[in-house]
């Protein structure tokens, strides 16, 4: 039996559960988005664009996602959110463009107003406002023009060059802080001692111990969890060493951006399948613009330090720092992150703020002296400057 919301929808209307090509499911939920009123028509048009053949990967059907989530907080910060569709004008759309560019690089506005349109215009005939409906038509007349959106800022060499130092060091550090922790799991696992006599479980030992540490690690490992008698400890602190953690998927992403040169939504996009060969590792990367996949090829350079300056070795030990957290999400994107208490798939609704902030934490200036801000699209245009 369906049930309904507080604003008469019937709980059928707003739950839209996708299927992938890849054979993925994803579960979306209105119900948990502002302005309610307005949740069927764009559950429809959301229905009426994954039907349209248009959305082929669960990161594209995300993406889709966060943009409506994006323009349902935006029109609920008004002081009198729209009642219906028919009241939705094409003012509040310039004004939430404007809003965007605001906080997002050009091409990652000019894509959102995109999904925003296509979603619109797949919302039945005669909802919208016929004005509305002409810009859905024509989405470039609220994206930013086309030339801003070709020339994208690059970094100076120096901007560069710290950026760079900082992502390496702190790439390296979750690197050696995971291999550690495999490490000691490995040698727990070889001979897992008991507790020992008048304890009666691994839980009562004390933190430091050898014994204690093992076995939490073991538990993690085993069932992405950590016991409960044991948040805010030490142990759960170790235990969650396995996995990577939110906050630290930025300075990742900004060498996948600098060693591979790919676009934002193909880094985030990464598959954890792969091949590899004596000489390279070959993965077929999803590109969303295009709507295929394309094979890229990196070669291999096995020296210790390769892993921070060449993108195959790179994307074999991001393969590796992530593998833990992928045996629970079963994700085929390469991502996963400790959060919520458990592995899950990371959201990559706002790279640029989680990018910007682990700046901040640096003390990452620009050559002007302002703090700096960082970007993917920014990231790929120096290495293509650099390249040609």
């Amino acid at each position: 039996m369906s049930s309904n919301d507080s604003s008469g929808i019937s709980r059928d209307e707003t739950l839209i559960i996708t299927a992938s090509q890849d054979g993925r499911a994803r579960v979306y939920d209105f119900a948990e988005l502002p302005c309610p009123e307005l949740h069927r028509y764009f559950a429809e048009g959301f229905r009426g664009v994954i039907r349209g053949g248009r959305v082929l990967t669960v990161p594209t059907t995300d993406a889709y996602w966060a943009t409506m989530r994006r323009f349902l907080g935006f029109l609920d910060s008004f002081n009198t959110a729209p009642a219906s569709m028919a009241e939705l004008k094409p003012t509040q759309l310039h004004e939430y463009a404007a809003n965007q560019r605001g906080a997002r690089s050009a091409e990652s506005v000019g894509l959102d107003l995109q999904r925003l349109c296509r979603v619109l215009g797949a919302i039945p005939y005669g909802v919208l406002d016929p004005s509305v409906g002409e810009f859905v038509r024509h989405p470039a007349r609220l994206a930013p023009c086309r030339s801003a959106l070709s020339t994208t800022p690059a970094y100076s060499v120096t901007e560069f060059a710290a950026l760079l130092e900082a992502a390496r060091k702190d790439v390296d550090a979750v690197q050696r802080r995971i291999t550690a922790c495999e490490q000691q799991l490995t040698v727990f696992r070889a001979a897992p001692p008991y507790p020992p006599a008048g304890v009666e479980s691994y839980a009562d030992l004390e933190e430091h111990t050898a014994i204690a540490q093992g076995a939490v690690l073991d538990a993690a490992a085993r069932t992405g969890k950590i016991p409960r008698s044991l948040h805010g400890t030490a142990l759960a602190t170790l235990a969650q060493g396995l996995f990577l953690g939110g906050s630290e998927l930025a300075p990742l992403l900004v060498l996948a951006g600098a060693l591979t040169g790919l676009r934002s939504s193909e880094i985030i996009s990464l598959p954890a399948r792969h091949a590899v060969d004596d000489q390279a590792v070959t993965i077929a990367v999803d590109d969303a613009r295009a709507r295929r996949t394309h094979a890229v090829r990196w070669p291999l350079h096995g020296a210790q330090d390769s892993r921070l300056h060449h993108p195959g070795d790179f994307y074999l030990m991001l393969h590796q720092l992530t593998a833990r957290g992928r045996e629970f999400t079963g994700s085929p994107v390469i991502w996963s992150v400790w959060r919520g208490g458990k592995p899950a798939a990371p959201s990559f609704s706002s790279t640029s703020a989680l990018l910007t902030a682990w700046a901040r934490r640096h003390g990452l200036t620009s050559d002007s002296g302002e703090p700096l801000t960082v970007r993917l699209n920014a990231i790929r245009a120096t290495v293509r400057r650099r390249q040609g």
